[in-house]
């Protein structure tokens, strides 16, 4: 996220962003619980501030901006982070590639 600047501002569509947020938390079957935005520029609480307004209080309070990934240490346990963001889990690569295999399995399991 560090490479985005102020410039992305006049191309950022408020209501676009409020319905892919309302799509992402409740039009999925999963439950989210917190979003952490790692390594967010110093204005993405400006420019939140001005996407709040048309966001439920609820979604409000989920997001979270945090500026560097030892600050995540402080929302979730190193054990149940991946390595890349300083945690003590398998790579997301590793990760990735675990659930692929299994997926794979159980496809073909499913065929017999």
């Amino acid at each position: 996220m560090k490479s985005y600047s102020l410039r992305i501002i006049p191309k950022v569509n408020v209501f676009f962003f409020r319905d892919f947020l309302l799509y992402l938390l409740e039009g999925k079957p999963v439950r989210v619980k917190q979003i952490y935005a790692i390594n967010a520029p110093h204005f993405y609480d400006k420019l939140y501030t001005l996407v709040k307004p048309v966001l439920p209080a609820d979604i409000c309070n989920m997001i979270k901006f945090l500026p560097d990934c030892e600050s995540l240490h402080k929302w979730i346990d190193k054990k149940y982070l991946p390595i890349e963001y300083g945690g003590e889990a398998p790579s997301m690569e590793k990760q990735h590639g675990d659930w692929v295999s299994q997926i794979q399995a159980e496809r073909l399991n499913a065929r017999k």
